[in-house]
């Protein structure tokens, strides 16, 4: 039975970044081969690191905010929890 292939449902510049980061993290050509051509057979992990992908940025930006009005709520005397 022949492996399926997961569609690939982000863009062209998410997927070089996905190759760019599989080359990175793998160690050898031979790993980095194997690794990539399983990731690109689990539809589940490709969904998952699109997703956490996409939303990160905003994570980070809700995070900085937080700390901000935090630092500003404390130079004006106010308490935060």
């Amino acid at each position: 039975m022949a492996q399926q292939s997961a569609i690939w449902k982000g863009s062209q510049d998410e997927m070089l970044e996905l190759a760019r980061a599989a080359n990175r993290e793998c160690l050898c050509a031979t790993d980095r081969a194997r690794c990539f051509h399983a990731l690109m057979a689990d539809q589940r992990s490709l969904d998952r690191l699109l997703f956490g992908r996409r939303i990160a940025e905003r994570l980070r930006h809700e995070e900085h905010d937080r700390i901000v009005l935090r630092a500003t709520s404390t130079k004006e005397g106010e308490v935060t929890a």
